[in-house]
Parts: structure tokens; C-alpha cells; sequence
């Protein structure tokens, strides 16, 4: 049975859903008298006037059809209006043949093409869109696009949900199926091993949890205890990494690895145990590996920065001090201007560094020889 993603809270739902609010100048554009010459002479009743202008309206400003139940009271009394009806009208006597028919009218008219047309257009664009890091809620947004390039009416809310979370479905088993046939038999013991090893040897308690939850938290206090404790943390990721070799390599898993890595780590160990299938566990604690050897070698970088600004910080403190002594001899006046000027080029190599390190201009290799080259050109 097919899980439905929950993109967004119910509210939100109930807004895709029906007709936005609008303001009076919205209603002045949207609802006109301006009809089609083939058109008008079928617009002879009051209420099928009223109920061709709303629709039209409506789907001008959202893309959408909405049946006569959902139209806003006040829009139907503002088109009444402009229709000059002295009576209240009755959506409800709206003929569902009228509704439909101006629909197709309505699509035809703005160069649309109608969203039961383009089903398999719309699930083709979702499968390829989960095979992005894009998380669900970004490839909903995504999907919105797609429609309005290509023109279609959008659907309700649900439709969105049912196509991402089957596009998920299908491609995580894909995904599954991917990882059990390139993990080898003793890859796979050694993962089902990690899933239940706690943190130490004493057994899973609140004090020695499993190593799993241990190794979710990415420490970046830079204090010498703590940078060791990461640094043990990281030796096992790596040594777990080492044996990932020939899945690192396949580019179908590179897209989506965060999804999973990330339910990891917000999950409760009990969440993640309760998934059964062996397959699908080892493809969650795949990625989570993955993902905490690449997260954990930017925490360093960041930690190392850290380290530098604080020893920056405290040298240039500590020689501004020292210059205002006024005992200070020549030469020493010189030394301490001279250790200034190296401190005040290694922050602005510094700042170099930090902008190509937290850029996404370049990939990991290039960013490496860029680095290599601000330190070989200004020594």
C-alpha cells in the first residue's frame, strides 16, 4: 500500500485547494466582460454569464478549475454586479454540461492543454525530479514550474502528493535493488553488524547508546578533548567509507543520497530499527555513511578556520599590547611589525580560502588546487 507524503499542514492544502483570496483590484482584472464572438451568444442566462467570467477568472490567476461550490461569495457578488442581475445568484443551478463545457473552452482559449492529457507527461517529470537531491516539498515547487512551462492545468494538491510519493517509491526500490546487487556478502554482514553495535563495549545504554546515534552528532566545539573525540568518530566513518568504494562510484546514488542519510539522522534508533526489510535498511545506513564522511570532512575545515581566527584574533591582540608599551626598542618595534604584517596576510589568505571552500562554483578538486595556489603564490 502506498504511503502519501505530507508536503504541507492542512491549512496550507485548503489554500492550494480553492480560490485565493482577492482584492478588489485583483477582481477588476481577473473578471471582465470581455467575451469570445463564438462564444457570447451561448452566454444568455445571468448564471451562466456569472459562472464563465468566475471560471475564467479563476484560472487566470491560478491555473486551475474549481467546481461552482468553491466559488468565493464575494466574487460571485462582484460579477453579479458587473453583470448588472438585480437577484442573487445561485451557483448551485450552474449546469455541470456548462461547467465542463466552458472549461475545455477556457483551455483552448489561453493555449492550455488539460491535465488528464498529460498524466504520463507529469509522472515521467516526477521520476526524474526524485532522482535530484530536490527534497519533496522543493520538487512539488518543481513540478509547478514544469506545468507552467508546459502549459498544463495544474491539479489539486493530492494529485502532487500521489505522483511524488510514487515516484519515491518506485525509485528507492530501484535504489534498493541497485545497492543489495553491487554490496558483497561480507559488506553486508558488516553493515547488519553496525545497525546493533553500540558505542562502546558495555552494553546500549542512555550513557553508551548504539554507535549509529553516536556517530549523527558532527562536533565542532574546538576544544583539544572534543577535536580528538571527532576525530575517532571520523576514523570509524572512514574505515566504514573504505568498504563503500564501489558504491561511491555509481551516479544514480549521488542525487538522492541525502534523503535518506538526513531521515537517519533526525530519526530515533527505534524508527530506524523498525524497518524490516533488510534491502532498505542497508540502502538508509549506505548513504548515512556516505553522507557523514563528506559532512564530517567540511566540519573540519570549518573547525580549522575556527582555530586559525581564534589564534589570529589572539596574536593581534596580544601585539597590540605590546605596542603600546613605550619602553619598546627599535628592532624589537620592527619584529613585532614584521609577525603584524604576516598575520594580517595570512587573514586575508584566510578569507580567500573560507570563499572558495563555501562556494558551489567549483567541484572538490578544483577547489583543492585553488587552495594550493593562494599558499604557493604569497609564501
Amino acid at each position: 500500500m502506498l504511503t502519501i507524503i505530507n508536503l504541507f499542514k492542512e491549512k496550507d492544502i485548503e489554500l492550494f485547494d480553492n480560490p485565493v483570496e482577492l482584492s478588489v483590484d485583483e477582481r477588476k482584472v481577473l473578471f471582465t466582460l470581455e467575451f469570445d464572438n463564438d462564444l457570447e451568444p451561448n452566454l444568455r442566462k445571468g448564471i451562466t454569464t456569472v459562472g464563465y467570467i468566475l471560471q475564467k477568472g479563476y484560472f487566470l490567476a491560478q491555473k486551475k478549475f474549481f467546481v461552482p461550490s468553491q466559488f468565493k461569495e464575494d466574487d460571485i457578488n462582484y460579477v453579479s454586479n458587473l453583470c448588472g442581475l438585480k437577484y442573487k445568484t445561485n451557483m448551485a443551478e450552474y449546469k455541470r454540461s456548462l461547467y465542463t463545457q466552458y472549461r475545455v473552452y477556457i483551455l483552448n482559449q489561453f493555449g492550455y492543454k488539460a491535465f488528464s492529457d498529460c498524466l504520463d507527461l507529469f509522472e515521467k517529470e516526477a521520476l526524474e525530479l526524485v532522482k535530484t537531491p530536490q527534497r519533496p516539498k522543493e520538487i512539488f515547487y518543481s513540478l509547478i514550474s514544469f506545468l507552467e512551462e508546459k502549459k498544463i492545468e495544474h491539479p489539486k494538491y493530492y494529485v502532487f502528493a500521489q505522483t511524488i510519493s510514487k515516484s519515491l517509491k518506485l525509485f528507492e526500490e530501484s535504489l534498493v535493488n541497485l545497492v543489495d546487487k553491487n554490496l558483497s556478502i561480507i559488506q553486508k554482514e558488516l553493515f547488519d553488524e553496525m545497525m546493533n553495535l553500540p558505542s562502546g563495549k558495555d552494553e546500549v545504554s542512555s550513557k553508551n547508546p548504539y554507535l549509529i546515534t553516536k556517530l549523527k552528532r558532527v562536533i565542532q566545539t574546538i576544544t583539544p578533548r572534543k577535536i580528538k573525540e571527532s576525530i575517532d568518530d571520523f576514523n570509524i566513518i572512514k574505515d566504514m567509507h573504505f568498504h563503500l568504494s564501489n558504491i561511491t562510484k555509481l551516479n544514480e546514488i549521488s542525487g538522492i543520497l541525502n534523503y535518506y542519510a538526513v531521515w537517519v539522522v533526525k530519526a530515533e534508533h527505534i524508527q530506524f530499527d523498525s524497518i524490516r526489510d533488510k534491502k532498505r535498511k542497508r540502502l538508509f545506513i549506505v548513504s548515512f555513511i556516505i553522507y557523514q564522511y563528506r559532512v564530517r570532512q567540511d566540519a573540519f575545515v570549518d573547525v580549522f578556520l575556527q582555530i586559525f581566527q581564534k589564534y589570529y584574533n589572539n596574536a593581534n591582540k596580544s601585539i597590540a599590547t605590546d605596542f603600546l608599551k613605550k619602553d619598546l626598542k627599535p628592532n624589537k618595534q620592527k619584529q613585532l611589525a614584521k609577525i603584524r604584517n604576516i598575520i594580517f596576510t595570512s587573514k586575508k589568505q584566510l578569507e580567500k580560502v573560507k570563499r572558495i571552500i563555501f562556494t558551489s562554483q567549483y567541484e572538490d578538486s578544483q577547489k583543492l588546487r585553488l587552495i594550493k595556489d593562494i599558499f604557493t603564490s604569497e609564501n
